[in-house]
């Protein structure tokens, strides 16, 4: 683990030079922008891409199933609250490091910047890039933001990144790779008690390779990949949101992405073989009456 401690001291001395007022200042201006660029995901259907942030998941057959829509887990009030504070506290790290004197990117175009691949099927958002780190100078780096309760906070300061959230280790090699980067400043913050937890990640492009490979195995898939555990008490897969179309045998969500008739292909594109046409995500999540289960899921 390498610990960011000088450019955690140069955010707490920014605060701690005029009681936080520059912070403040930038704090409103940096809640407008992550507003404007902020795109979620439609209510109207789950996440249409395979995510970068899930790549590093332990089973690829949970991969697989959420990609190819077989479940939706919709979200209860709290868990959208619970999200959308996250998103908040990006806007509070991007206005905490550039009143430390740090320049920050987070928008290309005013939109969020991506990465892509798995022929337009996988991808994911960076948080921002980051110049003027101390501990890599003259360098521009990842910038990723991670909220944690108390209990998780403190695996991670004792374990670092690698150990404690192996997801979100894949994920920032996923965007160093793609954007070239040699290192991520990733920023943590505690939601018991506001402590923050600053960590150099620093590039493994052989990480990077192997999950980058792991998204074109899922979305090339043509049968169901094997389970993590075939038992439904394994650890990862009694919390799994997959578990009951895993180990419960329930129906399959009915969507083209689980249609005999579908066929993946570039760009991201869901082609419907009886059709003829390019289905959109609105399509796809309503199915048609000519739906027929595919035979990987049987």
């Amino acid at each position: 683990m390498e610990l960011a401690t000088q450019s955690k001291a140069l955010i707490n001395a920014a605060l701690e030079l005029d009681g936080g007022a520059k912070y403040r200042g930038l704090l409103g201006e940096a809640v407008k922008e992550i507003g404007d660029a902020f795109e979620p995901e439609q209510e109207k259907h789950p996440r249409k891409h395979l995510g970068a942030s899930l790549i590093g998941r332990e089973c690829t057959r949970f991969l697989w199933l959420s990609w190819r829509w077989a479940f939706w887990k919709k979200f209860d009030a709290r868990m959208l609250r619970l999200f959308n504070r996250g998103h908040l506290e990006e806007a509070r790290w991007i206005a905490l490091v550039r009143a430390a004197g740090f320049h920050t990117v987070h928008l290309d175009n005013g939109k969020q910047i991506r990465i892509s691949g798995a022929g337009g099927h996988y991808g994911g958002s960076l948080d921002g890039m980051i110049f003027g780190c101390p501990e890599v100078p003259n360098e521009w780096g990842l910038l990723e933001f991670k909220t944690f309760s108390l209990k998780t906070f403190l695996k991670l300061v004792k374990d670092g990144v690698q150990t404690s959230k192996h997801e979100h280790y894949v994920q920032c090699q996923q965007y160093m790779a793609k954007h070239n980067l040699s290192f991520a400043l990733y920023c943590a913050v505690c939601k018991d008690n506001d402590e923050i937890h600053l960590e150099i990640i620093r590039a493994d492009r052989i990480n990077a390779g192997l999950y980058e490979a792991r998204a074109t195995t899922v979305v090339s898939a043509v049968a169901a990949p094997t389970k993590c555990s075939a038992s439904p008490l394994y650890q990862t897969c009694k919390w799994c949101d997959a578990y009951s179309v895993c180990h419960e045998n329930q129906p399959i969500m009915k969507t083209c992405r689980s249609c005999q008739h579908v066929l993946v292909c570039d760009n991201g594109v869901w082609w419907c073989g009886h059709k003829n046409k390019i289905l959109t995500a609105e399509e796809q999540f309503a199915a048609c009456e000519t739906y027929i289960l595919s035979s990987m899921f049987r």
